[in-house]
């Protein structure tokens, strides 16, 4: 029936800066995250548009809010990323523990963390 309000929510993240740190054992092919920060989250521009009557208050009221809370929104990003880059890992490692790994494969996978990481 598609009955009452409908409308979009545009968000735009310009650049996302962070830095990372993993250690990398070639005997196991074992790879463990040491760090992840997400440092800069550049410019971030939320916006809501549908509703021609309230979106103008809805975007001042919203700008306002990723202003004073930036950093806070910052590190629950960060944490997100953190925690999928970190269940990646480990989901990884738990499919090479016990299995003998060619060195075709390790290349493949140190070929795709390089290009994950320089993306």
């Amino acid at each position: 029936m598609d009955l009452g309000p409908t409308g979009f929510v545009d968000v735009d993240v310009a650049t996302m800066t962070f830095t990372s740190e993993f250690i990398i054992d070639l005997t196991d092919f074992y790879i463990w995250m040491q760090d992840f920060r997400l440092t800069n989250m550049g410019n971030l521009n939320i916006r809501f548009r549908g509703n021609v009557l309230v979106d103008w208050l809805t975007n001042i009221f919203v700008n306002i809010i990723t202003t004073v809370f930036r950093n806070t929104i910052t590190n629950v990003v960060s944490n997100g990323i953190h925690d999928f880059i970190q269940a990646t890992l480990d989901e990884m490692n738990g499919r090479l523990r016990g299995r003998a790994m060619t060195e075709q494969e390790a290349a493949v996978l140190i070929e795709n963390l390089k290009k994950m990481l320089t993306n």
